[in-house]
């Protein structure tokens, strides 16, 4: 093959010699005269056309190729610039984090928030009908006999140009399509249930004024460990802003109950839990357990520690700003102490002469903090504590072990709406399934039992807040010498979503998510379930909430490109 001083041309094999101009100028020159002359045309036609003909499309036709009409900027001032534009940010680079043996790798592409809304070019803006009618006399002379000639328009408002839209912020807002790559499975959202979510993801990317974004993950064991909902808060903490850990039980009902990203202790309390339908009040408080406790019962929440201070922005649960908690005023009521780092703070006395749900806050300065509660002077029922920030994400982990959607029956309605309506969430994700395998009852009674529990899920949370069932994950069995999916966990989730989308919540598949029909054996071989085929272990348990991150990302891209384009279309936001 020849390389490039063998290639011949033309010139090579007639090289200009002696006097005159080189052969390329007089073609250069005929270039430009023949450009010019394809500019001046359009202005040199429209006046002779508009003598011998009315038809104004014809004129427009001609009037949109000139090149330049009174009010636009200059050809080429574009590029000659007196200052830098304002550069893009990254929020945060959703990368591995060594050292961390929780989340591992989590390569995820970031998310960019520029620091201005992004330009919109000619064809985003309306169109500019003072370059196209034929009186040049702005948008209001289109298609009206009424409006002014252009004789009687006064000269400015013939020159004037309609001011370009403005440009939604959410424009700011880039999420690569890296985000959600492999992912097999996304959000259904006929009744578009996530808008609420997804616009206050949004106004947390843009870091509007104290913007939190609150999400609560209940569900069985699958996530009572907080594996999964502690990985979706990681994430999403690493690229929107670390929140705080959430809300927390003060004492566990079972020995499998763990927190991630924060340090809790527990001593001296009972429990009453939902599934148990062993209160006599039907109060069990936000995350299905209360905690019972007189004097000497304490619990403690305290920030985590990270070792190598260049890893403290990528680490969540390292600061907290708000400490509260969730309790019964009661008769005979005892007196619940708040210390922060060792100090007394607070003293609540939960006295009443009539039951009444309540909360208690307190604000300090953010940084490492260790929060406590003590009970004394009597007995005291507290539904749980809350660790928070100013802004930010938080993910609430509330699994409970051997949990089922229908026993949320055994609640007291009013109180689940209270308990929704004090922590004032955003979106709540419901994730059960996988103990219903074992019911021995029809998918049409099932049915007939879920409704209404996720009617009392919607009506608690209000019709301006947003709802999302979730599938359980993959529940396997052996069968003919291969893993395939338990048979009726099909016909479940198919009740799952038809009932959701009746009662106004949204639906994800985290069973096709992770792969489908027997995936959770695939999972169990790379050591991402256990040998049960029915739960995750820790390190699945990683990858389910990385799962649920890219398609809230997913869900996220879609809406803002929706609400990018009904504006630009000047459409009801």
């Amino acid at each position: 093959m020849a390389d490039f001083a063998e290639v011949q041309t033309p010139d090579m094999n007639d090289p200009h010699e002696g006097p005159g101009l080189p052969p390329a100028v007089p073609r250069l020159m005929t270039a430009l005269a023949a450009g010019l002359a394809v500019l001046v045309i359009p202005y040199a036609l429209t006046p002779l056309v508009s003598d011998v003909t009315e038809d104004t499309s014809i004129i427009e036709a001609i009037s949109d190729y000139r090149a330049w009409w009174p009010g636009d900027k200059l050809p080429f001032s574009g590029h000659f610039r007196t200052s830098r534009p304002a550069p893009s940010v990254v929020v945060a680079s959703v990368t591995g984090v060594d050292g961390d043996p929780d989340i591992g790798e989590l390569g995820l592409a970031p998310i960019v928030v520029s620091a201005e809304p992004a330009p919109t070019t000619r064809n985003d803006i309306s169109p500019d009908t003072s370059h196209s009618s034929g009186n040049h006399g702005g948008p209001d002379a289109v298609d009206s006999d009424a409006k002014p000639s252009p004789s009687n328009t006064p000269p400015d408002a013939q020159d004037a140009v309609p001011p370009a839209p403005k440009v939604h912020p959410y424009t700011r807002i880039k999420i690569p399509e890296a985000t959600w790559e492999g992912l097999e499975a996304f959000i259904v959202d006929p009744n578009n249930a996530m808008r609420h979510a997804y616009d206050k993801l949004a106004k947390v990317a843009l870091k509007e004024p104290d913007a939190m974004m609150r999400i609560s993950h209940f569900g069985d064991s699958a996530i009572a460990a907080d594996g999964m909902p502690s990985s979706t808060r990681r994430h999403l903490q690493r690229v929107f802003g670390d929140g705080g850990h959430g809300f927390s039980l003060v004492a566990a009902s079972n020995n499998w109950y763990r927190r991630k990203d924060v340090e809790w202790t527990s001593r001296n309390f009972r429990t009453e839990v939902f599934i148990s339908d062993d209160a006599k009040d039907r109060r069990y408080g936000f995350g299905g357990t209360a905690a019972i406790g007189g004097g000497g019962a304490r619990a403690s929440w305290k920030t985590i520690t990270v070792k190598d201070p260049l890893e403290l922005d990528k680490t969540s649960g390292t600061r907290a700003s708000r400490f509260g908690i969730h309790y019964l005023a009661q008769k005979n009521g005892g007196r619940i102490t708040l210390m922060v780092d060792g100090a007394e703070h607070t003293v609540i006395e939960t006295a009443s002469e009539t039951p009444e749900d309540r909360t208690a806050q307190i604000e300090v300065e953010d940084g490492p903090h260790t929060f406590e509660l003590r009970v004394s002077g009597g007995r005291a029922k507290i539904y749980g504590a809350i660790i928070e920030r100013s802004s930010g994400v938080v993910v609430d982990g509330l699994g409970i072990i051997g949990a089922r959607d229908t026993r949320w029956a055994n609640y007291d309605p009013d109180h689940v709406k209270w308990a929704f309506g004090a922590r004032d969430l955003d979106l709540a994700v419901f994730m059960y399934g996988g103990n219903q395998l074992e019911d021995n009852v029809t998918m049409a009674a099932y049915k007939e039992r879920l409704t209404p529990i996720v009617k009392l899920w919607r009506d608690a949370l209000g019709p301006d807040r947003s709802c999302l069932l979730m599938s359980p994950i993959d529940h396997g069995e052996r069968h003919r010498g291969r893993v395939r999916t338990v048979p009726r966990q099909l016909d479940i989730m198919k009740v799952q979503q038809e009932v959701a989308q009746e009662q106004g919540c949204a639906w994800f598949s985290l069973y096709d998510a992770m792969g489908g029909d027997g995936s959770i054996g695939k999972w169990f071989e790379q050591g991402l379930a256990e040998g049960d085929l029915a739960h995750p272990t820790s390190k699945g348990a990683i990858v389910l909430g990385k799962l649920f991150y890219q398609a809230l990302m997913k869900g996220l891209h879609d809406h803002l490109g929706k609400v990018i384009s009904d504006h630009d279309k000047g459409a009801a936001p």
